[in-house]
């Protein structure tokens, strides 16, 4: 059986290839340790950026955080904020939130296993 640990650090691992694979920078911000772990700002564990668009990422394995708790960090940060959650066996769920200021919809897509890279 694997730890929560393991698996979270597996699940950004593959979060970020499959952004890196897309040709953005990523950066991962997160303090973690067997120990426990930092997001920064409250809600990050990467910041991805792709022409001149500057986003945090919360990643969670099997259940995304409410979507109340990542627009509210979009509008108090006036970024836009993804919650990418690894669901087993299934795949990858990109949520994307924006500012209210920025008038852009909501976004859910998902991604098939298939389609992301192995960590």
């Amino acid at each position: 059986m694997m730890s929560n640990y393991r698996k979270g650090v597996r699940n950004k691992r593959r979060v970020r290839k499959y952004y890196e694979a897309q040709a953005w920078c990523v950066a991962d911000v997160e303090d973690m340790s067997k120990y426990g772990s930092t997001d920064k700002f409250g809600i990050a564990d990467l910041i991805i950026i792709d022409e001149g668009v500057v986003r945090l990422v919360q990643v969670k394995s099997n259940t995304p955080e409410t979507q109340e708790t990542m627009q509210k960090v979009a509008n108090k940060l006036l970024v836009p904020t993804v919650c990418a959650t690894w669901i087993d066996y299934d795949g990858l769920r990109i949520q994307r939130y924006v500012p209210d200021e920025l008038e852009s919809p909501f976004v859910d897509v998902k991604l098939d296993s298939r389609e992301v890279p192995n960590p």
